[in-house]
């Protein structure tokens, strides 16, 4: 092998192993950093502060509002990606480029001092909706209260019935009435 190719492969090799380290060190800025660098305006910075740490994505401005794919928009799914009304103020400069901060938690945007801006969050309301349609229908107990009542009104108008037809209210009213007096002497309760 010629020596000038072998020197060119080794520092290639050393170079490529430097950015793939320095990629590993800092958590994936250095690619995103450079390719919002090479946009030339037309891509954010987008610091995203999640639940453990704080990382970096892409982001562009379409119509006033951002948008972008974070950690939770890349578990959800490959295509879906959240958008944020963009307000005035909230866009600043860092490494000569344009940058915005967003909270992963409360899916809204963080102006420089660190105050909230709400946003919409179309991944967590289409969770909403799926399981507002999917959701079981709500059993009214009213209704089985009722019925109970009811046949329970029902079944007491025809004791009351057979016990006149039989001619022996009295003596039956008797015996219910020497029937709760017993209850009531067996319970522990004066008559």
């Amino acid at each position: 092998m010629n020596p000038f190719i072998a020197y060119l492969l080794s520092y290639c090799a050393v170079i490529l192993i430097g950015f793939a380290l320095i990629q590993y060190l800092s958590n994936g800025f250095l690619f995103t950093f450079m390719r919002v660098k090479g946009s030339r305006g037309k891509l954010l910075l987008v610091i995203v502060k999640g639940k453990i740490q704080h990382y970096c994505v892409t982001g562009k401005v379409i119509g006033g509002d951002l948008i972008y794919r974070d950690a939770a928009a890349k578990k959800a799914g490959r295509k879906v990606e959240k958008s944020l009304t963009l307000p005035d103020g909230v866009v600043f400069r860092i490494f000569n480029v344009n940058a915005v901060m967003v909270d992963e938690e409360k899916n809204c945007i963080l102006r420089p001092g660190m105050h909230d801006v709400p946003g919409f969050d179309p991944i967590k309301w289409g969770n909403y909706l799926k399981r507002a349609l999917l959701a079981p229908k709500i059993k009214d107990d009213s209704i089985l209260l009722v019925l109970v009542l009811v046949g329970l009104l029902i079944v007491l108008c025809i004791c009351i019935y057979l016990a006149v037809k039989m001619g022996s209210l009295n003596t039956s009213m008797q015996g219910l009435r020497y029937m709760l007096s017993n209850a009531s002497i067996s319970v522990g309760v004066p008559a």
